[in-house]
């Protein structure tokens, strides 16, 4: 919509969906990511040097790219995951009703 106004969240998460599985996808190509993990649903760091090579090349993105990217990781590193306002609650993504509080 032209006002860029978000009616249904789980929706959306479903659309950008893709775009992270070929982005996560593509850090296991390089070996960063383990493979085996990610057919798991799961992310596990096999190279941190290269990942920071990757993140001194986020450097060079522009101040609002840079703000933008460095907020959404600091919010979702401290965002809870479980529990009635988890994030997997929030979405109902993933199931969240047998999670402990």
């Amino acid at each position: 919509n032209p006002y860029n106004t978000i009616y249904d969240g789980r929706k959306l998460l479903e659309r950008l969906r893709p775009y992270q599985m070929g982005a996560l996808t593509c850090l296991a190509s390089y070996g960063i990511v383990d493979s085996r993990e990610l057919l798991n649903n799961k992310v596990k760091i096999l190279d941190s040097d290269k990942l920071l090579k990757i993140y001194k090349e986020l450097d060079k993105l522009a101040d609002e790219e840079h703000n933008a990217l460095s907020w959404l990781c600091l919010y979702f590193r401290t965002f809870p995951m479980n529990g009635v306002n988890g994030f997997k609650s929030r979405t109902k993504l993933l199931v969240s009703k047998y999670d402990s509080f």
